[in-house]
């Protein structure tokens, strides 16, 4: 089921983190066809919850005349403009108690970390 194959991939993003490495999630799910930023799933702010570790907001622009949705090969060469944007962490004690809105609370952050990029 859905939930299993996110328990995987939490599971192998947590041995990640734990050996040290930096792990990079895309959270809308996939990539975007118009190349506008779509609805996060629900699994980014529970990841930055229970992960604890620090969120990078990055926009990457360019992707699509070069590589466009669902397609294997890249179409030409052009250029990919990648921003970052500042860091920030997610502290529990700042959030609902309820671990589902604190996850959506969590996850509109981020979403609009994204937007100002």
């Amino acid at each position: 089921t859905e939930h299993e194959n996110i328990k995987v991939g939490f599971d192998l993003m947590g041995q990640m983190l734990d050996a040290g490495w930096s792990v990079i999630v895309y959270p809308e799910g996939k990539m975007s066809e118009s190349g506008e930023l779509q609805p996060l799933k629900r699994g980014a702010g529970l990841a930055a919850v229970e992960m604890n570790v620090p969120v990078v907001p990055v926009n990457i622009k360019g992707t699509n005349s070069i590589l466009p949705y669902a397609k294997i090969m890249p179409r030409r060469k052009g250029a990919v403009t990648v921003t970052f944007g500042k860091p920030f962490r997610i502290h529990r004690s700042d959030l609902p108690n309820n671990d589902q809105e604190a996850y959506h609370v969590v996850t509109e952050k981020i979403q609009e970390a994204l937007r100002n990029l």
